[in-house]
């Protein structure tokens, strides 16, 4: 939901800069309340399920997979997962991305998020190598990550399991559909990706490339790079077309300004401060406490050890930006 706290000009869960260039924790901003009232309302219309609450990304998904939502807010992949099952579970269903939207004042913001991670790897402290699995990702950066011409990766892992080869030479990432030529893939809903099967699970990605990429490709310019072909041959056009809104928004992104360790006084307060938020957050929005329960939260957030962690987060920001 940061996008609508966003249009309200905050970003919950967060430290924002304010125009006096000190740190303000985003959950209690007043425009936080704002939000909260429009989720009131959107709640009391039905335009929420009651059920929110309780799913995950995976289960919260299949609102819209089942065509039970109309609208969905998520990453410019969501055209490989999960909208496949939309296709299948509602026949005729079609999707588009379209930008994030600005509030009643012309504001407009979401989360920036952190890298993503796939999973961890842990390396025993009694390996006689541990740099091996840097040298592993290394060869992934050099080889794979953004293969040369004539390289062993240019069309990609391996022949005859994520790509193939037609009669006339051009390279195909969908052999199933041409059963006389590929027999062997005929009940094989999609070629199986071998470097899913990595140590680093993908081998190794480039994000900036990957969004450079998408925007040439969205632009309608001819790949001219390995890495360029073997993307414009698996991504949807309509991922293409949500990755080049993503770019077209990129300022809106919402910097958290604290990246420092955990202050003394979060250490002691921070479960009871998260708590209170989350309980008064959630009766607001299915309508079992007045909206301005939300300015008694903030001041009992304050008293409750709030006031000094906002003097420790600006302490050290003070500190980080010398």
């Amino acid at each position: 939901m940061s996008w609508l706290f966003g249009a309200y000009g905050t970003m919950p869960g967060q430290w924002n800069k304010g125009a006096d260039g000190a740190l303000a924790y985003g959950s209690i901003d007043p425009g936080a309340k704002q939000a909260l009232g429009t989720l009131k309302t959107w709640m009391d219309k039905g335009y929420i399920s009651k059920d929110s609450g309780l799913k995950d990304d995976v289960s919260g998904s299949e609102f819209f997979t089942k065509g039970q939502a109309g609208a969905i807010v998520g990453r410019n992949w969501l055209p490989d997962w999960p909208f496949g099952d939309l296709i299948n579970n509602v026949p005729g269903a079609k999707y588009k991305a379209y930008p994030i939207p600005a509030g009643p004042e012309g504001k407009i913001g979401a989360q920036s998020g952190n890298p993503s991670v796939n999973g961890w790897m842990l390396i025993n402290k009694n390996a006689k190598n541990p740099e091996a699995l840097i040298r592993y990702y290394n060869f992934f950066f050099d080889n794979w990550a953004n293969p040369e011409k004539g390289s062993t990766f240019e069309n990609g892992f391996a022949e005859g399991y994520d790509w193939a080869k037609l009669p006339d030479g051009t390279i195909t990432k969908e052999p199933e559909k041409y059963p006389d030529l590929f027999p062997e893939y005929a009940d094989r809903t999609h070629l199986v990706e071998p470097i899913y099967y990595s140590l680093t699970f993908e081998g190794a990605r480039i994000p900036s490339l990957y969004a450079d990429t998408m925007i040439k490709i969205g632009n309608g310019e001819a790949p001219t790079t390995p890495y360029e072909s073997q993307t414009a041959a698996v991504r949807k056009p309509e991922n293409v077309d949500a990755m080049k809104i993503v770019m077209e928004q990129k300022d809106i992104r919402m910097k958290n300004y604290f990246q420092g360790p955990l202050t003394e006084t979060m250490k002691q307060k921070n479960e009871l401060l998260n708590k209170l938020l989350n309980q008064t957050y959630s009766k607001i929005i299915y309508g079992q406490s007045p909206i301005d329960e939300f300015d008694k939260m903030v001041e009992n957030w304050k008293k409750s050890g709030g006031e000094q962690i906002t003097k420790e987060v600006n302490e050290w920001f003070a500190s980080a930006s010398k």
